[in-house]
């Protein structure tokens, strides 16, 4: 299937060639820049009256690529399934969270065996905050601290 396109006049062919020196050379002073940037230079530095799609033609027509945004992906495989430890001690975890309080908000750390599910430890960093945390001694009960 053959794409038809309209034919340009012969007056926008020539206000391309002159629009065109000026952007070859902004790509070259500057060669990141992408259509948009181009069109407001033009338009608000050179006060040029000329359309981002126009400018994205020339662009494209004459071969000044711009590489496009990459976004950024996760560098962990996300398929593959957490480490199931099979003893104690050997995969820790931490948690930290911002805990509110009566007397203002505190950030609490937890650490904690992915073995045995216990906690290790807990610490918060504001010592003229109260804040109780639930400690398991040996046998298994609960004991609260301050």
């Amino acid at each position: 299937m053959v794409k038809l396109r309209r034919r340009r006049s012969a007056a926008r062919e020539q206000s391309d060639a002159l629009v065109l020196p000026i952007i070859g050379r902004l790509k070259q002073e500057h060669p990141f820049w992408g259509y948009r940037r181009v069109w407001a230079y033009l338009s608000f530095v050179e006060r040029l009256r000329i359309n981002k799609k126009r400018v994205y033609r020339l662009l494209k027509e004459n071969d000044f690529p711009v590489k496009g945004y990459e976004k950024l992906k996760a560098r962990r495989a996300s398929w593959q399934s957490k480490p199931r430890p099979d003893k104690p001690n050997k995969w820790w975890g931490v948690d930290l969270t911002k805990v509110t309080t009566n007397e203002g908000w505190a950030y609490l750390v937890v650490v904690n065996d992915w073995f045995t599910k216990k906690i290790l430890g807990a610490f918060c960093r504001k010592p003229q905050l109260r804040l109780r945390l639930a400690r398991s001694d040996e046998s298994g009960s609960l004991s609260a601290i301050s």
